[in-house]
């Protein structure tokens, strides 16, 4: 145990130079700073060591912030176990939705505890009862801090008012582009995951990437060479979707020589992963889905897996950041996350060093042709940083050592025919879904007036947009000038008639929002509501329906509606019934305008189950939910469709082609779920089959 407290209490070389930054960036009157470590490379160390010889000449408090519970969780273990070994003990406390209770304004025992460890969620909770004086600490930690733009969190930020602000991440970019400079000043060190890998402080990275049945992409280049496709549309050409009992068979073959393997499968959904879950021998499942779930066995789930009892753990949204298990040597990647960050931090909870442990297995099982993209520049970002650590490379690469022999994330694939290495392969990708750099106004506006000159001075419809070759996606100029029309007017053209004046839009827009508090009408009711244009035609104008009720200054979002457990009762029981006495899956709770969201459910009840039972429906009753879809129409209410349709036509039975073509028709497969075939609802109406297009017939006939 010394041995261990020994070293986690000397700095590493790397850690050393981000300590004398920190002092650095002090000398020069920096009030907060801003330090970027791969994972693995020990921030929370670093941190400990900065905050300790902070409060040491300046005195006062730590406050270390997080945005989840299982994160503090290990902060707070870190920080306890390091300072172990001081002189001097300290205090720690826990300031989260489970146990403020025992820490009171930061109090345990009635006294102020030294390090305080508190979710961004409950200090915001709390910061409105003034419960902490804004001065209450001297240096403030925020872990994970690429989660501060978040308007919850950085309001807490605002409101305090240290000695000095750190926050360390290791994935600083954002989706949204918020700048992290803007909340902790300049950033006195980085190191990410490619330096580190070159320069050997994590271990090297094994990728496989599993491609099932992949098409040639030379025959689609050249059959698509006169419009472009969609990555949508080339993904779908070229992987064939794989069975799960198959991918759990490839996952056997391929970790079967991996010495006492320890794994970790990121998958894409809750009932994905309990199918992986059952298939793999003694996996366990982590998720927070808890009406699938229960926190408790969760977090039981969490703990077999660090403690080694369980060597494989299958999760859904979690591990991705913060956890820290470096015994960890196979990851496999099962969603098919379109962000380089989230990737990352996946790859990151492998990469840490461990004895005995001298690289991670990384399988990807990828199904689309954007995550093929990402390997490769992720595989040259760590090339090319290898090249800049020369010394570093003996032992590594090719076996010459030399610049050719560089490898970068050793990637490799299960088809001979189809190696990421290639950059003839990147180079046809790209140009199959215009994978290439950004275009600028000036080279969009060019090719407007291009394509005017060689049709007539006339502008481009929508349509010859999206299927002409020499023209930029629809997406592209509506990101660049904020509309296609703005793009046409920028071009000097005159822009494509709508039905609607921009100024009716959002007159319609604006009239509505005075009737409901601010509030924009939602997609359902552009659809239901008679006198409100379609959404199409509000993106035609504005380039989305989004933009156009930020232009009207009116709200997007949901009625908003009550939260206490009264009202949510009502809201279920008014649900369940309105869908014949089953349970409501989330998916459908969420999509209703007229109910909470399904978070709030759970929130309150603990699952969604137990709302329907505190509801007084029957659990046996709720259990037994039919496969498919549940139908918005009851059976007369079915029967009248068809006999008002029946009419409509003079009398004369519909028949299926006529339902599927009328779009004032519930969908087809509605009547064949309720009716089992067309012919069984047309009979169940009292009228002779038609014969003619009847479509399918049924199973059970």
């Amino acid at each position: 145990m010394a041995n261990t407290e020994l070293r986690v209490i000397e700095p590493r070389p790397h850690q050393e130079d981000c300590l004398s930054a920190l002092d650095r960036a002090r000398a020069e009157g920096a009030t907060k700073a801003l330090i970027i470590m791969a994972s693995g490379l020990g921030k929370t160390i670093t941190a400990i060591f900065d905050a300790k010889k902070f409060i040491e000449q300046n005195g006062g408090r730590v406050l270390c912030l997080c945005h989840r519970n299982d994160i503090l969780d290990q902060l707070k273990g870190e920080f306890e176990e390091v300072m172990k070994v001081l002189d001097k003990e300290h205090t720690f406390g826990m300031y989260n939705g489970n146990e403020k209770r025992n820490t009171v304004c930061g109090k345990k025992n009635g006294k102020k505890v030294d390090f305080l460890f508190a979710s961004f969620q409950t200090m915001a909770e709390e910061l409105q009862r003034s419960r902490f004086a804004r001065d209450e600490f001297t240096y403030i930690i925020v872990d994970e801090a690429h989660h501060a733009p978040a308007k919850t969190f950085y309001e807490t930020l605002k409101y305090f008012m240290p000695k000095f602000l750190l926050g360390m991440t290791a994935t600083p970019d954002r989706k949204d582009k918020a700048n992290l400079n803007a909340i902790f000043g300049k950033t006195v060190y980085e190191k990410r995951f490619p330096e580190a890998i070159a320069e050997k402080l994590l271990v090297e990275p094994i990728v496989k990437l599993l491609l099932d049945e992949v098409a040639q992409l030379g025959q689609i280049y050249w059959k698509e060479a006169k419009r472009k496709i969609s990555a949508r549309e080339l993904n779908k050409r070229m992987f064939a979707k794989i069975r799960d009992e198959k991918i759990v068979e490839l996952i056997c073959e391929q970790t079967a020589s991996v010495p006492d393997r320890r794994m970790v499968v990121f998958c894409k959904g809750v009932k994905h992963a309990e199918n992986i879950t059952a298939l793999l021998d003694g996996a366990v499942l982590f998720h927070s889905y808890a009406d699938r779930l229960p926190k408790k066995d969760a977090q039981k789930n969490l703990q077999a897996f660090r403690d080694g009892t369980a060597k494989t753990i299958v999760v859904v949204d979690k591990l991705n950041e913060g956890i820290d298990v470096p015994e960890i040597n196979v990851i496999v990647n099962l969603r098919q996350a379109g962000s380089r960050i989230v990737t990352e931090q996946q790859l990151g909870r492998g990469l840490r060093l461990y004895p005995g442990k001298d690289s991670v297995l990384v399988l990807d099982f990828v199904k689309n042709v954007q995550r093929l993209k990402m390997y490769w520049e992720m595989d040259k970002a760590v090339k090319d940083a290898k090249k800049v650590h020369p010394d570093d490379l003996k032992g590594t690469g090719g076996g010459g050592g030399g610049s050719q022999d560089v490898t970068g994330l050793n990637i490799t694939t299960n088809d001979p025919n189809f190696q990421i290495e290639d950059l003839d392969l990147m180079e046809t990708i790209r140009k199959i879904v215009g994978m290439t750099e950004p275009y600028t106004k000036e080279e969009l506006t060019k090719q407007l007036q291009t394509w005017s000159k060689n049709h007539d001075d006339r502008t481009p419809t929508e349509r010859e947009v999206d299927t002409d070759s020499t023209l930029a996606s629809r997406g592209t100029f509506i990101r660049a000038f904020g509309s296609f029309s703005l793009a046409c007017i920028s071009a000097g053209l005159s822009p494509r008639v709508s039905k609607y004046e921009e100024e009716q839009l959002l007159q319609q827009i604006c009239s509505f929002a005075e009737l409901h508090e601010g509030r924009a009408p939602t997609q359902r009711e552009l659809k239901e509501i008679e006198g409100l244009a379609s959404e199409d035609a509000f993106r035609r104008v504005f380039g989305s329906y989004d933009d156009a009720c930020r232009v009207a200054g009116a709200k997007r979002a949901r009625i908003s509606l009550p939260h206490d457990r009264k009202s949510l009762l009502k809201q279920m029981r008014d649900k369940v019934n309105s869908i014949g006495g089953y349970i409501p899956s989330r998916s459908e709770i969420d999509k209703d305008p007229h109910m909470a969201w399904s978070k709030s459910f759970i929130s309150v009840f603990g699952s969604i189950l137990d709302c329907c039972i505190e509801a007084g429906f029957n659990p046996e009753t709720l259990k037994k939910r039919p496969i498919g879809r549940v139908s918005e129409y009851s059976r007369p209410q079915l029967i009248k469709k068809i006999l008002d349709k029946s009419a409509a036509m003079g009398g004369i039975t519909p028949s299926y082609n006529d339902i599927r073509k009328d779009k004032d028709m519930p969908n087809i497969k509605v009547f064949i779920r309720e009716f089992g075939s067309w012919a069984n609802a047309c009979e169940a109406a009292g009228l002779k089959p038609n014969t003619k297009g009847t479509g399918p017939k049924s199973k059970n006939k």
